[in-house]
């Protein structure tokens, strides 16, 4: 019986001259539409967990959810401080949906966008939904008395960066690039 050299391969890994060695792991989405998915639910996780932050910081966790159902449930959501069984889900689930469009709509923009590319339109969908968030504050006051501007210059800047991170990861890293 002859042992194999030291150096071979195991059973479990490739030979080096097989085409699968030098394939990225399959751990992550490769598909545009799994891409898509994935970008867009890390945006929606970051921007919730920023606000979310914003209102540990002011002592009223759920105020910011709930200023921002105010855009839909109007005068119901005005002046709810704390958890609402109602009022504090609709804020969350306007916030992440609106995230996830955001998501969707980069991820169709960016493709397999790289580099200072990527960054830009990352960059452009951030100050685009800081654009749209401030114009519909603005026309109902609430939610700009609970986040300030900073606040939603910052919720945004969370949200671009989490895109362009996220589209990174999608695509595989820096180790695979060609």
């Amino acid at each position: 019986m002859t042992l194999p050299p030291f150096d071979a391969p195991s059973p479990d890994q490739p030979r080096a001259d097989h085409p699968s060695a030098h394939e990225p792991p399959a751990t992550l989405p490769r598909s545009a539409r799994s891409r898509a998915f994935f970008v867009a639910i890390l945006a929606a996780a970051a921007t919730s967990g920023a606000v979310l932050g914003f209102g540990i910081r002011a002592g009223t966790p759920s105020r910011a959810f709930n200023a921002i159902a105010a855009l839909v449930i109007g005068d119901r959501a005005r002046g709810v401080w704390g958890w609402d069984r109602v009022v504090t889900p609709v804020g969350i689930t306007l916030l992440v949906t609106v995230m996830l469009c955001w998501g969707f709509v980069f991820a169709r923009l960016a493709g397999g966008a790289r580099g200072w590319r990527l960054i830009a339109i990352a960059a452009g969908i951030g100050l685009a939904a800081w654009m749209l968030s401030t114009a519909a504050f603005a026309q109902l006051g609430e939610p700009t008395r609970v986040m300030g501007p900073g606040q939603l210059a910052g919720l945004h800047f969370v949200l671009a960066v989490t895109l362009a991170v996220g589209m990174r990861l999608a695509l595989g890293g820096p180790a695979h690039d060609e």
